[in-house]
């Protein structure tokens, strides 16, 4: 009888061990996904950089190209100019021949509303942005906005820009 008492005391803690690996496997899944996203994107802004490329703002066309090589495409937008590389795209202002804006697709990264405000901290504003049909939670920081946008309010994030403000 002892025997049997031992045996389902210690299946109980075998049982009861194994949810816990489960639980823990889970949330090291969730923050390996969350590890993109830290509060050194927030403290490199601040200094005209976007992490986690390292892409730093006022760099000149030939330091973008010394650096990334040829942009896969070359645009206009909103009266500047844009370089397309993959998976990050430049603004050049064209009268400084300067970097003015950085953009970068985040959408396979999955990130939330919820994880800009755990990670980042509580944005300083958010609103629909009516010409490009995103919705945006911006980060103010000095000279710069560290902006995240989604398709829709609450959506899945779909990109990133770092740009400086004029």
């Amino acid at each position: 009888m002892k025997a049997k008492y031992l045996l389902i005391i210690g299946l109980i803690f075998i049982m009861t061990g194994c949810g816990k690996v489960v639980g823990e496997s889970e949330v090291k899944a969730e923050t390996d996904e969350a590890a993109f996203l830290t509060f050194e994107w927030i403290e490199a802004g601040y200094n005209g950089l976007l992490e986690p490329l390292s892409i730093e703002l006022g760099q000149s066309a030939d330091q973008i190209v010394a650096a990334y090589g040829q942009p896969r495409e070359k645009g206009s937008y909103e009266g500047g100019e844009f370089w397309q590389y993959d998976p990050h795209t430049f603004f050049i202002n064209p009268m400084s021949g300067q970097s003015v804006a950085v953009a970068m697709d985040i959408e396979t990264y999955q990130l939330t509303e919820e994880d800009l405000k755990r990670e980042l901290g509580t944005f300083d504003r958010s609103e629909q942005n009516m010409m490009e049909d995103y919705w945006m939670y911006v980060y103010e920081l000095d000279d710069y906005e560290l902006i995240f946008e989604a398709k829709t309010e609450g959506g899945p994030l779909q990109f990133v820009w770092l740009r400086e403000l004029q």
